[in-house]
């Protein structure tokens, strides 16, 4: 199970510092997008963030019902 671990301001959880990815503690130096997705049948919210790691990787961080699912993104998402 990965863990992504956040900044919890004075609204709570507003944003990820840091997330497990493959064995990897990787941190995060920007968040480049925030989205909520929502399924209009089942009124089912997910949030997907965006990431800029440290490194300068890119990823794609999915809760997926307190889920997190991670993908790594290349230079051809962005084409």
């Amino acid at each position: 199970m990965t863990k992504v671990n956040f900044y919890a301001g004075y609204t709570g959880q507003e944003r990820p510092v840091s997330f497990e990815w493959k064995g990897t503690l990787l941190y995060v130096a920007e968040v480049l997008e925030k989205r909520v997705l929502e399924d209009f049948h089942t009124r089912r919210r997910r949030t997907v963030y965006l990431v800029k790691t440290d490194t300068g990787v890119i990823y794609e961080l999915l809760d997926d019902a307190h889920r997190w699912r991670v993908r790594r993104l290349d230079s051809s998402h962005f084409a």
